[in-house]
Formats: structure tokens, C-alpha cells, sequence
């Protein structure tokens, strides 16, 4: 019987840690998502308008930085630059009776995580894996 326990145990080590990998992998992308989220919906307010020639590049600052703030409060750390802002996304606008055009904010996170068992390098997944948030609100401003 502990021939066998001996046998056996390799295999449930590298299911549990394979298990706790992909726990936590869903974890972190449902986080990304989550920033994105709220990214997206303080994007689309009236005063983070980034096509505004005056105030338009410290809105994008604010935007990245909320995005960025709301992931270091999870534990998860990522650069400015791997937050995407895009004001105007296509396939978003919507025209009303009154003429009015209004688009939508899409914001993009970007995050390369770690992997605890280092065994998937074996099997062509890599020692890390690229996590993708994306989230789209419609804008409360016209364009």
C-alpha cells in the first residue's frame, strides 16, 4: 500500500498545484474584468471626456490611474501603460431624435501572470500567462 501511495502521489501534487493555477487564474482575469469595469464606466462620465483639448490628457491620467489603483487594492500590479483607453469605440454610437451622437468608452487591461507549478513549461503553456479585462460603457457625454 505505500508502494502504491508513492506512486500515486506525484501525479495528485501536480493536480493539486495544477488545480490551485487555474483557481487562481480565474481569480485574477475575473479582478482584471473588474477593474476594467469600473475603468469603463468612470471613462464614460461627463468630465473624463478625453477628446477635450483642454483637460482631455489628465482625464486619460485620471482614468489609468483609477483602473491602476483599483488593481493594487487586489494585489495585483500593473503599469499605466497596460491600461488602454478608447473613447468612441466602434459599433457603440447611438444617434438620438435630437441629433445627438453618443459613443461608448472601452477600456483594456493587459497582465502577464506568474505561474506556481512550473511544469506547464513542459507542455508549451509558458512560465507565465497573458490575462486580458475589457469592459464597454456607453458615454455620458455626446461626442
Amino acid at each position: 500500500m505505500v508502494v502504491e501511495f508513492a506512486i500515486v502521489l506525484p501525479f495528485l501534487a501536480i493536480l493539486l498545484v495544477g488545480a490551485l493555477d487555474v483557481g487562481l487564474l480565474t481569480m485574477d482575469h475575473q479582478i482584471l474584468q473588474n477593474a476594467a469595469r469600473d475603468g469603463a464606466r468612470y471613462a464614460s462620465l461627463p468630465f473624463n471626456d478625453i477628446s477635450d483639448p483642454v483637460d482631455g490628457t489628465a482625464a486619460l491620467a485620471r482614468i489609468r490611474q483609477r483602473v491602476v489603483d483599483y488593481l493594487s487594492l487586489e494585489g495585483i500590479t500593473v503599469a499605466p501603460g497596460d491600461v488602454t483607453i478608447e473613447q468612441g469605440a466602434p459599433n457603440c454610437e447611438v444617434t438620438y431624435p435630437d441629433a445627438t451622437t453618443v459613443g461608448c468608452s472601452e477600456v483594456t487591461v493587459l497582465y502577464d501572470k506568474s505561474l506556481y507549478f512550473p511544469g506547464l513549461n513542459l507542455v508549451g503553456v509558458g512560465n507565465s500567462v497573458s490575462l486580458r479585462g475589457r469592459a464597454v460603457f456607453r458615454n455620458l457625454f455626446g461626442n
